[in-house]
């Protein structure tokens, strides 16, 4: 595109075939089978809409096959460059993640987890140190919820679990001194 701005685009495929031995408390033994193709594409854009002010906008689509469901993950950035050369950003983004295989075969019902970030970032930067300071808070919603199943393996039973983080992260790098 013109100038700095540009579009980034791309997929992935990821195919997993994981194959488990478990001995159960009476030495019996059973196999499970966790088969997966996870299909994706994503995009995203770069604008620069003045020398000072940068916009980021993508999204993501998913779709995997063992638990036939789909995702779609957007996610912004907005930053502002000072007139010292230290720059502010915005940053949301929605994330997705699957059960792990350990966790795995799961109910039908069983769907990805969900995470949303929101980051506020202030940073300066000159030749010889850097300070940045981060605020952020991530939201996570559906998470895995786990019990046992007959042989007394742990496996996902639920997407019930929510929880958060907050925080503020400090970084200084002096070179100088």
């Amino acid at each position: 595109l013109k100038g700095l701005n540009m579009i980034r685009f791309g997929s992935d495929y990821f195919h997993s075939n994981e194959k488990s031995i478990y001995t159960a408390f009476d030495s019996s033994k059973y196999t499970t089978i966790v088969k997966d193709n996870l299909n994706a594409i994503f995009g995203e854009a770069d604008f620069y809409v003045s020398n000072d002010i940068a916009v980021k906008l993508g999204s993501r689509l998913e779709h995997s096959q063992q638990m036939n469901k789909w995702n779609i993950a957007p996610r912004v950035s907005l930053a502002y460059k000072f007139r010292d050369k230290s720059q502010a950003s915005f940053a949301y983004g929605i994330f997705y993640q699957n059960p792990e295989t350990r966790y795995q075969p799961a109910l039908p019902s069983i769907g990805y987890a969900k995470a949303t970030h929101y980051i506020l970032q202030y940073q300066k930067t000159s030749n010889v140190r850097t300070f940045r300071t981060e605020v952020f808070y991530k939201d996570y919603n559906n998470l895995f919820k786990t019990g046992l199943d007959a042989f007394g393996r742990e496996v996902a039973t639920d997407n019930n679990g929510k929880g958060y983080a907050k925080g503020v992260e400090f970084f200084w790098r002096d070179k100088k001194t």
